[in-house]
């Protein structure tokens, strides 16, 4: 039944979301979830990659900020 529900050639069978999680777990994939994710406009991130993602945003706004702070420096004519 999951099998026939979550088929591509079977667009008019679409499980309940119990039922995707079911599915899931009992592949040990999350292509449900993710399916759930990118219908929604995001992405499933777990694990490692969701910290390696945290660590580039801090690294990106560490980088605004130095960039944004030498400016006004520029303009008050600080450390000239």
């Amino acid at each position: 039944m999951l099998n026939a529900q979550t088929a591509m050639s079977r667009p008019d069978h679409v499980p309940n979301l119990l039922q995707a999680m079911a599915f899931d777990a009992a592949t040990g994939e999350w292509a449900l979830l993710a399916m759930y994710a990118e219908a929604a406009g995001g992405r499933v991130i777990f694990g490692d990659d969701l910290v390696a993602l945290e660590l580039g945003r801090a690294a990106m706004i560490k980088r605004q900020a130095i960039q944004r702070e030498t400016f006004l420096k520029k303009v008050a004519g600080i450390g000239r």
